[in-house]
C-alpha cells in the first residue's frame, strides 16, 4: 500500500515493517489523519522487507520488532545508510536498547491505546534530521580529507620542485664559482708568462727615462688589475707556467699521470718531470704532502 501527498516539499520515504494487518490500518489512519508527507511502502514480513529494500529506496524504516516467529534483528544489515526505528510491546525494553546497540535510531513502546502513534511523526522527523545532518557532516569530513590529500599532494610537488631548482642552483653556483677562478688562474698565469717578461725586457734595454716611466705605469697598473686575483690565488701558484697549471689542475681533479700525458699528448716521462717542478715550486719537494690534497686546499 502506498500514499503521497501533494506538497511541495518532496515526500518522505518510508518502509513499514509490521506483520498486524490492525496495526498497518492504524498508521495509514494517522498518516490521512495528519496528513503526513510520507510515501509509504507496508512490508507485512522480514522475507516482504527484504525484498522490497533491494529494490526501493527509503529515507527511513519504522519495524516492528516481532515479525511472526521472527525478529527485525536478522533485517538489520539490509538497512545500512538508513535510519531504523524500532517498535516494540511493553516490557521489552531491554530489546529496545540492545537495537539501538545495533545501530537503531530510536525506538517506541506500542500500547494498546495506540497512543506511541502520536509520539511517531516527531520520531521520524528527529531521526530524518540526524540522518541528514550524519550524511552532510560524513560528505563534508570526506571532501575535507580530500582537500586534505589534494593540498598535501601539491605541497609534495612544490617541496620537490623547490629542491630540484635549488639543487640546480647550487650545482651551477658552484660550476660559475670554479669557472671564475679558472678564469682568474687563466689570466694570472698568462700576463706572469706572457706579459710581465716582455715588460722586464723593455725596462733592461729601455734607456729612455720618460719611455721607462711609462713602462712601469703599465706594469703598476696591471699589477692593480690582477691584485684581487692575486689575493684569491696561492702566489706559489701564480709562479707556474701555463702548460704547469694545466697540469696541476688536472692533478687536482684526480688525474693520473698516464691520463694527463694522454690529454696533452706527452709522454708520461714529461709529465712527471711537470710534476716535480710543480712540487718545487709549492715548496713541496723535501716533504711528504700529497700533491693533490695541497692543491685542492688553495684558495
Amino acid at each position: 500500500m502506498q500514499r503521497t501527498d501533494d506538497k511541495e516539499e518532496k515526500p518522505i520515504r518510508l518502509l513499514l515493517v509490521e506483520d498486524d494487518k490492525v496495526d498497518q490500518m492504524a498508521f495509514a489512519r494517522l498518516v490521512k489523519n495528519k496528513k503526513l508527507n510520507y510515501a509509504y511502502t507496508t512490508a507485512g514480513s522480514k522475507a516482504e522487507a527484504r525484498q522490497i529494500i533491494t529494490h526501493k529506496t527509503f529515507d527511513i524504516v519504522i519495524s516492528d520488532y516481532m515479525l511472526g516467529d521472527e525478529t527485525l534483528f536478522d533485517l538489520f544489515e539490509h538497512f545500512k545508510g538508513v535510519p531504523v526505528i524500532v517498535i516494540t510491546g511493553a516490557g521489552n525494553e531491554e530489546v529496545a536498547v540492545e537495537a539501538m546497540k545495533r545501530g537503531a535510531y530510536d525506538y517506541l513502546i506500542k500500547d494498546s491505546e495506540g497512543r506511541y502513534l502520536k509520539t511517531l511523526p516527531l520520531t521520524v522527523e528527529i531521526a530524518i534530521k540526524r540522518s541528514r545532518t550524519e550524511e552532510a557532516l560524513n560528505e563534508y569530513q570526506d571532501n575535507l580529507a580530500l582537500l586534505v590529500a589534494e593540498r598535501t599532494q601539491q605541497l609534495h610537488i612544490k617541496t620537490r620542485k623547490l629542491e630540484e631548482m635549488n639543487t640546480a642552483l647550487r650545482v651551477i653556483l658552484n660550476q660559475r664559482k670554479e669557472d671564475k677562478l679558472r678564469t682568474e688562474e687563466t689570466i694570472l698565469g698568462n700576463l706572469k708568462e706572457l706579459i710581465f717578461p716582455y715588460i722586464n725586457r723593455l725596462k733592461k734595454i729601455e734607456k729612455n727615462k720618460q719611455k721607462r716611466v711609462f713602462i712601469d705605469i703599465i706594469e703598476s697598473n696591471l699589477n692593480s688589475i690582477i691584485e684581487p686575483f692575486a689575493k684569491k690565488l696561492s702566489s706559489k701558484f701564480i709562479n707556474l707556467t701555463p702548460m704547469e697549471i694545466k697540469v696541476a689542475d688536472l692533478i687536482k681533479h684526480g688525474k693520473s699521470t698516464k691520463e694527463i700525458a694522454e690529454v696533452f699528448n706527452l709522454s708520461q716521462k714529461t709529465v712527471e718531470t711537470h710534476r716535480s717542478i710543480i712540487r718545487k715550486k709549492l715548496g713541496l719537494t723535501h716533504t711528504k704532502a700529497n700533491l693533490r690534497t695541497y692543491l685542492l686546499s688553495l684558495p
